[in-house]
């Protein structure tokens, strides 16, 4: 467990979890207790806070018609989103 990523649904620490098919996270170290979970960018540093209210905490990776964005993760009460940034990949030929 991470003591310096406290749980944002019960506050125990975080534990990360590296390799996961949709990108790398934190679970709660109470698991299958509390279930709470925050994405890391791929810089490795935590999920943006919510751009409309910063209480709402850390927001999730999600995956749209459009790729994947930061949504709220108080969604749908709250309709915050940010685009993810994204890596160019090089065109060959």
């Amino acid at each position: 467990p991470d003591p310096g990523v406290p749980c944002p649904d019960c506050a125990a620490p975080m534990q990360k979890v590296v390799g996961a098919a949709h990108g790398d996270f934190y679970s709660c170290s109470k698991y299958p207790a509390c279930k709470a979970t925050v994405d890391l960018q791929a810089d490795g540093s935590l999920a943006p806070l919510c751009t409309e209210n910063n209480e709402h905490g850390a927001m999730r990776r999600r995956k749209g018609v459009n790729g994947l964005f930061w949504s709220c993760r108080r969604y749908p009460e709250c309709s915050a989103t940010l685009e993810l940034a994204r890596t160019k990949k090089s065109k060959t030929g």
